[in-house]
């Protein structure tokens, strides 16, 4: 999608961070981590108005009320969800790309001649549990870009050691790494796909487990209009870091 050439803002943000009343138009960059446009809300949280979403609750994993932010219980009885409210309930922090590594062609989720991977996505020794660890998801993948300075997670070890765990996950050489859809997959994989960690979604009326964004979002029942060179207001929150780069 085009844009016009305007500033583009790189703050550092918190878990609860709102960005609000600024004067730019962008995209959200490559990431590693669970997060979500709030205002305007996106398309990927069309879900948000349906009763088990309510209040910010979820059968699942909540994008907003989690254990930490509205108490243990809040994934079932949702919380206060403040600025949440206008558009960060539903589903929409559950839209993502995994096992896509730096210069690869393809990430490890996505369809083989056809057909859903079967065997589990799994990481190296001493966490085969967390998708990318001291792993890359084809023969020749690219070689990190970024500065150290720019590291946001393990920023101790030494860059191209063993101890360098994420040397090839997407944000160590932004722009670099394939996704398996531009509007995100939901719950991130395919059924049948073994992969750790938060790869959840609960199936509704707009979408199920695996769908591709692209594909099966409707546009939204009430898209946010903006002419460029204004004022406009905006939101952007974290569900999960895992140390990934954001660009807003």
């Amino acid at each position: 999608v085009p844009f016009p050439t305007v500033p583009l803002y790189s703050p550092i943000l918190t878990d609860r961070m709102l960005l609000t009343s600024l004067t730019l138009l962008g995209l959200l960059g490559g990431a590693s981590g669970h997060a979500s446009l709030i205002i305007p809300a996106s398309r990927n949280a069309g879900d948000r108005d349906f009763p088990q979403f309510s209040g910010g609750k979820a059968p699942n994993t909540p994008c907003t009320c989690a254990n930490g932010y509205g108490g243990p219980d809040a994934p079932k009885v949702g919380c206060d969800m403040g600025v949440r409210t206008e558009g960060g309930g539903g589903q929409p922090c559950l839209w993502w790309s995994q096992g896509c590594s730096i210069g690869c062609p393809v990430c490890a989720t996505n369809l083989t001649n056809g057909k859903p991977p079967t065997e589990p996505i799994l990481g190296n020794p001493p966490h085969t549990d967390k998708t990318g660890f001291r792993r890359a998801y084809c023969d020749n993948p690219g070689l990190p870009t970024l500065p150290k300075y720019a590291w946001t997670m393990n920023i101790h070890a030494v860059e191209g050691s063993e101890e360098d765990s994420y040397r090839w996950n997407p944000w160590r050489a932004p722009g670099t790494a394939p996704v398996v859809d531009a509007c995100g997959q939901a719950g991130g994989k395919y059924k049948e796909t073994p992969v750790g960690g938060d790869s959840v979604f609960t199936d509704t009326p707009l979408a199920s487990m695996g769908d591709m964004g692209s594909v099966v979002l409707p546009p939204s029942k009430n898209a946010t209009k903006w002419t460029a060179g204004t004022s406009v207001r905006v939101a952007w929150g974290m569900r999960y870091n895992h140390g990934g780069g954001y660009q807003y």
